[in-house]
């Protein structure tokens, strides 16, 4: 999913493009900001084959559980993170590349 304006919507071409970049053998990490829409990602890239997948469960900030309670993410774990991404390893360059 992706934002436009102020909510997020469907990626039409998530799977195209993860099949033109990656082979179904791929190991993958999938995550997102709290884990939700790497969730979604993680079962639509199963269906589509893929077999090696690792969800970030929290996301990269945490979540909440049923109670309200903060779980830790990668970020508040403590564990690296890279923040100035060369352009060839983002989205954009992924879909350029599955074309």
């Amino acid at each position: 999913m992706h934002v436009e304006g102020d909510r997020l919507v469907d990626n039409p071409r998530f799977l195209d493009v993860m099949l033109g970049a990656f082979r179904t053998t791929d190991p993958l990490i999938v995550g997102c900001h709290s884990g939700t829409r790497s969730h979604v990602a993680v079962e639509r890239l199963s269906s589509a084959g893929f077999s090696v997948l690792a969800e970030l469960r929290h996301g990269f900030a945490g979540a909440r559980d049923p109670f309200g309670r903060r779980l830790p993410g990668w970020l508040t774990a403590g564990l690296p993170v890279e923040t100035d991404t060369a352009e060839e390893r983002t989205y954009a360059a992924l879909a350029r590349r599955g074309d």
